[in-house]
């Protein structure tokens, strides 16, 4: 990251750089769009749910559940299963 002292001599400032090739963006588009446009080439995770709120739910049920995450995702043999069913360790 540039320091201050980097841009003292030159003629522009780290928010000119920063929002350098809006101008004409800036005409035609709301704030809220450029923000987004800005945000989008800032960070390269680009979620694969289509719904807004499923992360945050997801967290919600991790909050009241911990176990679910393992719940879901790692699949016991059938036979381990069975014996932990039988010997009351999955209670």
């Amino acid at each position: 990251m540039a320091r201050y002292a980097d841009y003292a001599e030159t003629e522009y400032l780290p928010g000119d750089v920063y929002s350098a090739g809006l101008d004409e963006y800036r005409s035609s588009y709301t704030p809220q769009d450029i923000q987004s446009y800005l945000a989008s080439k800032k960070f390269k995770f680009k979620s694969k749910e289509e719904e807004p709120g499923t992360y945050f739910q997801r967290f919600l049920n991790l909050q009241a559940n911990p176990n679910a995450l393992i719940d879901s995702t790692v699949k016991l043999p059938q036979g381990f299963t069975n014996f932990m069913a039988l010997s009351g360790l999955g209670t």
